[in-house]
């Protein structure tokens, strides 16, 4: 392929998809998530590379066909498709899975737990958790493969950063884990005592209250022996 064919090839497209992707799915498996549960975008990438190759074997002569530069053309739009949403795939996935994950952390504590352990998170972590499930809905109703190069990209960029931030809010909340673990147990401990005390208190009570009506019972029959004697 010649210098000016190759200056055709949308090289700045697949780049940076495949890089921005290839994050995401290293990032997936950092959080443990198996690719058995991410297939979908390893299936797209197989396909991007199906393409790819395509390309490549008529560039390079071992296969002809009609047309080549066309041909060669929209196999690369077609690497470009499978990589765009190989990423929307990933993106989707990963963002579910994280936010999923915070609240794996944080459900099993109470509010007051939360609040003296992350004073952000009712501040800060969760309404901006909220607002990016907006700005992803935005983002993926306008999703269209038929944008231009820098549109598609600037809207790859900005689900990556979005993508991110979760990730650094997920983060923050796995740095907090240990001490949300600590304070609860410490809460479950004082509210354990609690209820052993109060139990202990009623045991007294009843105690107390058994012994003197024990005690009114004995002397009232002592009392009424006394005036039949009488």
């Amino acid at each position: 392929m010649c210098t000016n064919e190759m200056s055709k090839v949308p090289w700045v497209k697949i780049i940076n998809l495949y890089h921005n992707l290839r994050k995401m799915i290293i990032r997936a498996e950092e959080l443990g998530i198996k690719t058995d549960d991410f297939l979908q975008p390893v299936l797209e990438q197989r396909d991007a590379f199906d393409h790819f190759m395509r390309a490549k074997a008529v560039e390079i002569g071992l296969d002809e066909k009609e047309k080549k530069e066309k041909y060669i053309e929209q196999q690369y739009e077609k690497v470009i498709g499978h990589l765009y949403r190989a990423f929307f795939d990933a993106a989707d996935w990963l963002g579910v899975t994280i936010k999923e994950s915070i609240l794996d952390i944080i459900n099993p504590h109470s509010n007051e737990c939360i609040k003296s352990v992350i004073p952000t998170y009712y501040t800060i972590t969760k309404p901006r958790i909220i607002k990016i499930s907006t700005e992803i809905s935005d983002i993926r109703t306008r999703k269209d493969i038929g944008k231009s190069g820098n549109s598609l990209l600037d809207e790859v960029s900005q689900y990556y950063d979005i993508v991110n931030e979760l990730l650094a809010f997920l983060d923050d909340v796995l740095s907090h884990n240990d001490a949300l673990i600590e304070f609860s147990d410490k809460e479950q401990k004082e509210i354990t005592e609690k209820d052993q005390k109060r139990n202990r208190e009623k045991i007294i009570n009843w105690i107390i209250a058994f012994l003197t009506g024990s005690i009114i019972t004995i002397i009232s029959l002592y009392l009424r022996s006394l005036w039949i004697s009488n």
